[in-house]
């Protein structure tokens, strides 16, 4: 694939972001954006893996989009609790091999020599995170929470071509508990509205 005009430019992030100081980090403008969505093509098929599993789930269980013709057997809904607990923790699984690559493609670190507690705490982290809203999704069939995880995912690794000094993955990586947070909030007001009755199934 050949670049087109204009050729890639070479700038510090200092300029972009309209810092008094250089940064020492370089990024290229025009071009090579190519490069990044290949090296960076295992965040975003989690990303719609994910997606294709919330709209399964609201496939078979809500009316207003067309069902699948077929339901696969080894996902009925509401899932049963092992039926849940495996398809949550290969989605755990999933999510933390990627991303604790990813994190480490980027070269998330802390300072001192404890970089290892970070990414071994994270790497836990991320399994927790993945696997709890894929849990209230199969066997709750909660769609919000893993609807935001997804979002969540999209935006980080979309977040990686925006010229920045800061690193969005560091966040997501280095605080997932932040996120884990936000998505048990937004799992107790969709499971609080369900049962109040304020949300008719559709």
């Amino acid at each position: 694939m050949e670049l087109t005009p204009p050729g890639p430019t070479f700038r510090d992030v200092a300029d972009l972001e309209q810092l008094s100081e250089p940064t020492g980090i370089t990024v290229v403008e025009n071009g090579l954006y190519i490069v990044r969505y290949m090296v960076n093509a295992s965040v975003w098929t989690v990303g719609f893996l994910f997606l294709g599993l919330i709209e399964y789930v609201i496939r078979l269980d809500r009316d207003w989009l067309p069902t699948v013709r077929e339901s696969r057997s080894w996902l009925s809904l509401p899932a049963g609790r092992p039926q849940a607990a495996i398809v949550a923790a290969a989605a755990g699984l999933l999510h933390t091999v990627v991303m604790t690559w990813f994190a480490f493609r980027l070269g998330v670190t802390v300072s001192g020599d404890v970089g290892w507690i970070l990414y071994m705490v994270s790497s836990v982290g991320m399994w927790v995170l993945a696997a709890v809203p894929i849990y209230l999704l199969v066997r709750h069939r909660l769609i919000v929470p893993a609807t935001l995880l997804t979002g969540f995912i999209l935006l980080d690794v979309q977040a990686e071509f925006t010229a920045s000094v800061d690193d969005p993955h560091a966040l997501y990586f280095g605080a997932w508990f932040v996120y884990l947070g936000i998505l048990l909030v937004a799992a107790g007001i969709e499971y609080g509205l369900r049962w109040s009755n304020l949300i008719a199934r559709l």
